[in-house]
């Protein structure tokens, strides 16, 4: 079959020189190239000769993807499409793969509309405008059973299909400048009494979203950074604690400071998160005495600490002094590997004794 081979190359030839290449045939779950000679009854040629069907070009686009501050409302907004055959039956989910254990959860999505899509494509001979989806999960419930998404790395895919056949298509590595391409750390809600942590980021080398639920690679103790501690000004006995957050939105859950003592008697302060930073005022003055360990933590709706960030050790953080129902009383920060403070009563008599001492000759 010389003179066909000869035909098929030249058609190939035409293809690269115009841009515009053959069209495709969907026949259940098998898709062909309309090359010379498919289906030529005069010539009988198997049908596997022409089949496509792992190979089948597609176009995507990721618009927009961002996740609720404090929620597990994630919103994906784009395009994808299988190329070269009518548009006339399509679907598109969104799919989501944990990558070890192969566990999949589809979605629906919102079709819309994008005028104009594709016209500088295949000669202009498909119609693509269909092909926009906005897709809505909500992490909390997106498994199965209407439970959260166990935890793991879920790789991202758009399901496409057309005519009957369906192909998947990893998605992330084309999107609009405007899409956030930096790994971003979330605390979300699950519901009033739990938090947990989520991460959006674009796999290397290939670019493509993948949803770190749990904390499998984005760990949330790396986000928060105490930078230290200090008396407030004007304020008696208020020691303020002070850092910088990374998180791509307000933390769900309540940031603050729980203190312990060597009683196990526990003190929580909640603090405030403005933008990338947060402080929490303790109220030293009102602490039993004893010593007292400090630490940053987050906790979930019902009191129980999430993740717990130990207050560094401040060396240089001054002894502080009031009255406590009508008694001096002081809390000085002693050696210890985090930052402790010490409160109790100021012993009047020896540091009377101590002063008269320091004034005679």
């Amino acid at each position: 079959m010389l003179d066909e081979s000869v035909e098929l190359e030249a058609e190939v030839r035409r293809e690269a020189a115009s841009g515009v290449q053959h069209g495709i045939l969907v026949d259940g779950e098998r898709a062909y190239a309309r090359l010379p000679f498919f289906r030529d009854p005069e010539r009988d040629l198997p049908d596997e000769i022409y089949e496509i069907t792992g190979g089948i070009p597609s176009a995507h686009r990721l618009d927009s993807v961002e996740l609720a501050p404090g929620t597990g409302r994630l919103t994906l907004r784009g395009h994808g499409y299988l190329r070269r055959m009518p548009q006339d039956d399509t679907g598109i989910e969104l799919l989501l793969r944990e990558r070890k254990s192969g566990a999949e959860h589809r979605f629906p999505t919102t079709r819309i509309t994008v005028p104009g899509l594709g016209e500088d494509q295949d000669g202009g001979g498909y119609d693509y405008s269909g092909a926009g989806f906005i897709a809505e999960i909500d992490l909390t419930t997106a498994a199965g059973d209407g439970t959260r998404l166990p935890r793991g790395l879920w790789d991202a895919f758009l399901a496409v299909r057309v005519q009957g056949l369906t192909r998947e298509i990893r998605i992330g590595n084309q999107r609009l400048p405007e899409v956030v391409s930096t790994q971003r750390t979330y605390v979300v809600a699950d519901g009033d009494d739990d938090i947990f942590g989520v991460a959006l980021y674009y796999t290397h080398p290939y670019s493509n979203l993948t949803v770190d639920v749990g904390e499998n690679v984005h760990k949330v103790p790396d986000k928060l950074r105490i930078k230290g501690a200090r008396w407030a000004q004007g304020k008696t006995g208020i020691l303020e604690v002070f850092g910088d957050l990374r998180f791509a939105a307000p933390p769900a859950g309540t940031l603050g400071v729980e203190l312990r003592d060597e009683a196990g008697r526990t003190v929580a302060v909640p603090g405030v998160v403005d933008g990338g930073t947060f402080s929490v005022a303790v109220p030293v003055h009102r602490l039993a005495l004893g010593t007292w360990r400090l630490a940053v933590v987050l906790t979930a709706g019902d009191g129980v600490a999430r993740w717990t960030w130990r207050v560094p050790a401040q060396p240089r953080l001054p002894g502080g002094r009031w009255r406590h129902r009508g008694l001096p009383t002081y809390a000085k920060p002693i050696e210890d590997d985090g930052l402790v403070l010490r409160v109790g009563r100021v012993a009047v008599a020896k540091a009377l004794a101590r002063r008269v001492k320091r004034l005679l000759p």
